[in-house]
C-alpha cells in the first residue's frame, strides 16, 4: 500500500470512530472516561452550536466537599465526571466521591474515605482524575469505583454512595496488599 493508501485508511477509521461513540452516548450519557469504550471523546449532542453559544448562561455551580477539609489544599480540579442516568459521578482532589443531579446541581451524596488523613501524596499533591462505573447486568446495581490517594479501591452503591459490603473488606481493597514495603512488611 502506498503512502496515499495508508492515509486513506486512517481517515476512514477516524470517520468511523464517532459512529461507535454515537451509539453509546446518544442519550447524552458519558458512562466511562473518554465517553465510550473506545475513548473517542465524542458526543452526538447538538443543542449548542455557533448560533446560540453566545447566549449560554450558568445553570448551576457545584461546591466541592474538599473545601470543608482543612488538610486538603485544592490546586486543581482535574476529574472527568461520568454522566449516567441523569446523574454526574465525580471524584474530588482529596479522593472523595460525589453524585450530583445533572439538571439541578444538587449533591445527592458524598463519600469521604478520609484518604487525605494519610497526608499529602508525594507526587503533585491532592489530585484525582475521576471514578469508574460498572454493573454486571441490567437488573444489578450500578457500582462506582474510587481509587484513593492512599492506595485503596472502593466500590460504592451508585444510589446511596455507601460502600458495597461484598467487595473486598467492607467495600474496600487495599491495593498495597502483597507488595513489599521499605520497612520489610508485605
Amino acid at each position: 500500500m502506498g503512502a496515499g493508501g495508508a492515509a486513506a485508511a486512517l481517515v476512514a477509521f477516524a470517520a468511523a470512530a464517532p459512529a461507535r461513540g454515537q451509539s453509546e452516548t446518544a442519550s447524552g450519557g458519558w458512562p466511562v472516561y473518554g465517553g465510550d469504550a473506545a475513548s473517542t471523546k465524542y458526543s452526538p449532542l447538538d443543542q449548542i452550536d455557533r448560533s446560540n453559544v453566545s447566549r449560554l448562561e450558568l445553570a448551576w455551580r457545584w461546591r466541592s466537599p474538599d473545601n470543608d477539609v482543612p488538610a486538603v489544599r485544592n490546586v486543581a480540579f482535574e476529574a472527568t465526571p461520568l454522566m449516567i442516568g441523569g446523574v454526574l459521578y465525580t471524584s474530588t482532589s482529596g479522593s472523595q466521591a460525589a453524585a450530583i443531579d445533572a439538571e439541578t446541581g444538587e449533591t445527592l451524596w458524598v463519600y469521604d474515605p478520609r484518604s487525605w488523613a494519610s497526608g499529602r501524596p508525594p507526587n503533585n499533591g491532592f489530585l484525582h482524575r475521576g471514578v469508574a462505573a460498572w454493573t454486571d447486568g441490567p437488573d444489578r446495581p450500578l457500582r462506582i469505583f474510587l481509587a484513593t490517594g492512599d492506595a485503596r479501591l472502593i466500590a460504592l452503591d451508585a444510589v446511596t454512595g455507601r460502600p458495597i459490603a461484598g467487595f473486598g473488606a467492607g467495600g474496600t481493597v487495599d491495593l498495597r496488599d502483597g507488595i513489599p514495603r521499605l520497612d520489610g512488611t508485605a
